[in-house]
């Protein structure tokens, strides 16, 4: 409540439906969520890119049965529904995202589409105090919390950002 104004989701389906890409943020959504399967689904075969971050690799990480898809539920015929695994230390999860927000803004100093100042300016408040605070986070401070696994380093950002249509969902149960 006190970080977006509001207990609820942020967005709806034709946000999901226009992203180039999703950011699921630690749930499982086979377990926690199975009407999202049917919308990762979808993003999956558009070719939306789609990172889920989460310490355990979960069954929807890459691929999963999507219950409205009879055909391929009866033949047991998994989905895709994920492009990139990203495994934090538990706990982990704020640096990271921290840290995709230094990657982002240090790409703003060369990229006027990397950061949406009108959104910002229009929809939020803050955020210079925002930048300040990310700006003064070195690499070491944040890499260390986050602690990664696997051959992917979030802590760089390189693949949670670089989309012009993002959307960043997690579970609220």
């Amino acid at each position: 409540m006190s970080s977006l104004g509001t207990g609820k989701g942020t967005c709806d389906l034709d946000d999901w439906e226009q992203a180039d890409l999703l950011i699921v943020l630690a749930l499982n959504a086979a377990s926690n969520a199975p009407r999202m399967l049917t919308s990762l689904a979808e993003a999956h075969r558009r070719g939306a890119r789609i990172v889920h971050i989460n310490p355990l690799i979960e069954a929807a990480g890459r691929r999963t049965i999507v219950p409205h898809e009879f055909l391929a539920m009866g033949t047991f015929h998994a989905t895709k529904t994920g492009t990139m695994n990203v495994q934090p230390r538990i706990g982990g999860d704020l640096a990271l995202l921290r840290g995709v927000a230094k990657v982002v803004l240090e790409r703003a100093e060369t990229d006027p589409k990397a950061v949406d100042r009108e959104f910002l300016q229009r929809y939020t408040t803050g955020f210079e105090a925002y930048r300040s605070l990310v700006e003064a986070s070195g690499w070491p401070e944040i890499g260390a919390p986050v602690g990664c696994r696997g051959n992917n380093d979030p802590t760089t950002g390189r693949g949670l950002s670089g989309a012009d249509r993002t959307v960043v969902a997690w579970c609220l149960g």
